[in-house]
């Protein structure tokens, strides 16, 4: 049997919008791709047959919660997070990295990775580049997020710079250890890299080196605080990097409340866009 091909179909463009077809293992997603977050394997108040009945193709896990409760070894028992909520398309995981980021009192960065305590009972965990993409295997994720720092946001120039420069290090390390998998576990499944400045040259700056990289997709993001009207207008000229890619780019921007993508008109809070 031939192995399935992470690939992107474009059927249309106008100008810089676009609609295709992602072809991942699990399954296909027309795009744009409206995606809804089931933080700990469960979109809330919804049964997967009820978020499947919406249009929905596609659901966002959460690495950092379902690592604390109920581990990843016990997902990956059960076949995978897929398995475990009975959800029978793609599923994109997190890195966890925003998360362990927003426990700014319970967490030391380091070159290494991140050493947090836990927000459910203090228990003492440290998150590597590595560590992050064998949580996301263990899931069973179709796309896998690169760990990254998430930049606070205000950031002066200076800040931000050392911090894409740490997740571009980051990136390289996660792309590393994807590539550890076999041939038949990457077969059909991407891993994404962000682009997690908030500040418009380190961003642009980013997708340049994506793009030199040749990575198959890219996101960027995200805002560890309310959304200011600044970033807005970073979006269009970091996209249209990201966007010129050969292969594929997922561009997706999102907050601490609200997961937004480049080209949605509206905000949809528990969401995220494939574009």
């Amino acid at each position: 049997m031939t192995s399935p091909t992470f690939k992107l179909d474009l059927a249309a463009t106008d100008g810089a919008a676009r609609c295709g077809v992602l072809t991942t293992a699990h399954g296909a997603i027309d795009t744009p791709a409206f995606m809804p977050v089931g933080t700990a394997a469960t979109v809330k108040a919804m049964f997967p047959e009820t978020v499947a009945s919406t249009g929905a193709q596609i659901i966002l896990a959460n690495t950092y919660h379902l690592m604390l409760r109920p581990g990843a070894e016990r997902v990956a028992a059960f076949g995978g997070v897929r398995k475990f909520m009975n959800w029978p398309g793609p599923v994109l995981t997190d890195s966890g990295g925003f998360q362990v980021m927003s426990l700014a009192k319970l967490r030391h960065i380091s070159e290494d990775g991140v050493t947090f305590r836990s927000h459910i009972d203090g228990t003492q965990y440290h998150l590597t580049p590595e560590r992050s993409i064998a949580i996301q295997h263990q899931l069973d994720a179709t796309i896998t997020m690169a760990f990254d720092e998430c930049t606070p946001f205000p950031a002066t120039l200076d800040v931000a710079r050392e911090s894409m420069e740490l997740s571009m290090r980051w990136a390289k390390r996660s792309k590393e250890a994807f590539n550890l998998q076999t041939e038949e576990e990457r077969a059909g499944r991407l891993r994404n890299s962000v682009a997690s400045s908030n500040t418009r040259p380190v961003k642009a700056a980013a997708a340049t080196q994506y793009q030199r990289r040749k990575e198959r997709g890219a996101t960027t993001g995200a805002a560890s605080g309310p959304i200011d009207s600044r970033i807005w207008s970073q979006i269009p000229a970091v996209s249209s990097s990201l966007t010129s890619f050969s292969r594929l780019a997922s561009v997706i921007f999102n907050s601490s409340k609200k997961i937004f993508a480049c080209s949605a008109s509206a905000a949809f809070p528990g969401s995220a866009f494939i574009h």
